[in-house]
């Protein structure tokens, strides 16, 4: 088709969809990769943060699964209640294997509660032969009477 602009001819095609230029894709690869950057990145950040109901707060450190006794009592102080129990079990390897079967392991089993007064949940710190094995919310405190 040939039109005429100011007496000049001048050559106009249609297009049809095939022939449209293709335009780069690269933006929308670069926004698919930056979105599977941030996603992994969250879901390492949630998977290798401990739970919330897994740790204790005690001022500003954070006890949780794995620590011992001792830097419990460090950091949180003395238990307002303590009870101490003995279990037996079979001994059990990391990948799930039992050793010694027949043989059961001793195990000291200890449940500390802390009270951190009324506004703040009470806790149920778990510890097996003096190593933190699980923390729980109980509800919330009382306020200690006065002696």
């Amino acid at each position: 088709m040939v039109k005429s602009v100011n007496g000049t001819p001048v050559k106009v095609e249609l297009m049809s969809d095939h022939k449209r230029p293709t335009r780069p894709r690269v933006r929308v690869v670069r926004r698919a990769n930056r979105l599977a950057g941030v996603l992994t990145g969250f879901a390492v950040l949630i998977l290798s943060a401990p739970a919330a109901g897994d740790s204790i707060r005690c001022g500003t450190r954070i006890i949780s699964d794995g620590d011992h006794v001792a830097r419990l009592l460090r950091y949180c102080g003395e238990p307002d209640f303590a009870h101490t129990r003995r279990a037996l079990r079979p001994f059990v390897s990391l990948t799930g294997a039992t050793y010694y079967p027949g043989f059961p392991e001793e195990v000291w089993i200890e449940e500390w509660t802390y009270n951190f007064g009324p506004h703040k949940f009470m806790r149920l710190v778990t510890l097996e032969n003096g190593v933190v094995t699980g923390v729980k919310n109980l509800g919330y405190g009382y306020t200690q009477p006065s002696d």
